[in-house]
């Protein structure tokens, strides 16, 4: 749920904005832990999700931005990106889709495999409650896959032939 997300980012909080400002969340196949480092020193909180999907993924947001998307929000909110470095789409039921850019995280081990599809994950309350689905039309549902777009041949130009 938005709360127990918000709380957690709450928690770390205080050590995120005393250094990079970076709350970094790492979604596995049934919770998302949720942490800030600064000087050796780690803050860590935990949030259930209820419908992980994809594989296991990290991303690093600006806590403040965080915040200030998750305030006043209840319920289930979906989490979603395409890859590295793209925007990090939040979806709440009917309110608007938000993108937030990931930040940079010095994240001290080696880079995961690539992911080949989508990242996504719903945030849970409980982990023992059950949610009821939401019926959402597939067309809201953001599918940041872009396609590079293929590029005409360029011609050779014929040099002018000169009139003597």
């Amino acid at each position: 749920m938005a709360t127990d997300l918000q709380l957690a980012v709450r928690r770390v909080l205080t050590l995120a904005m005393a250094g990079s400002k970076i709350a970094r969340m790492v979604f596995n196949e049934s919770a998302a832990p949720i942490s800030a480092e600064l000087d050796g020193q780690e803050a860590e909180s935990t949030v259930p999700l209820s419908m992980p999907m994809g594989t296991p993924n990290r991303v690093g947001l600006n806590a403040n931005f965080l915040l200030d998307y998750l305030k006043g929000k209840e319920g289930v909110v979906t989490i979603s990106w395409a890859k590295d470095g793209e925007p990090v789409s939040f979806k709440h039921q009917n309110s608007p889709t938000v993108l937030i850019m990931p930040m940079k995280v010095d994240w001290h081990d080696p880079k995961p495999e690539p992911e080949p599809e989508q990242a996504k994950a719903e945030v849970a309350a409980e982990p023992e409650a059950e949610a009821e689905p939401e019926a959402e039309p597939e067309a809201e549902e953001p599918e940041a896959k872009l396609k590079p777009e293929a590029k005409p041949k360029a011609k050779p130009k014929a040099k002018p032939k000169a009139k003597a």
